[in-house]
């Protein structure tokens, strides 16, 4: 049975509001969120992606020359960071359960 009270440590790592003050720090960076976050921090990104889609779409940022915000994962983050070459500001949030 689902639980309705079931979370995810990527989306309570990532709160809405501290989120939104981080990305007003760096307005020269694209947002890139994973798909595990809240509808108001996906509202806050530029762009949202699975793990199937997040290296064609940094690869594309990169090469347009776009800097990256990345949250919520640090450790899928970082990893696209080193597949692309792209400059990547990493959120600091990591899955518990991976």
């Amino acid at each position: 049975m689902p639980d309705i009270n079931a979370t995810c440590s990527l989306d309570e790592g990532c709160p809405a509001d501290v989120f939104s003050a981080f990305c007003d720090q760096y307005p020269d960076r694209q947002v890139v969120v994973y798909a595990n976050t809240s509808a108001a921090v996906k509202a806050r990104a530029d762009w949202v992606v699975t793990s199937s889609i997040a290296l064609p779409i940094v690869t594309h940022l990169h090469a347009h020359g776009a800097k990256i915000l990345w949250a919520p994962d640090r450790h899928l983050g970082h990893y696209i960071q080193q597949m692309t070459g792209a400059d990547v500001l990493l959120w600091p949030g990591a899955c518990v359960v991976h």
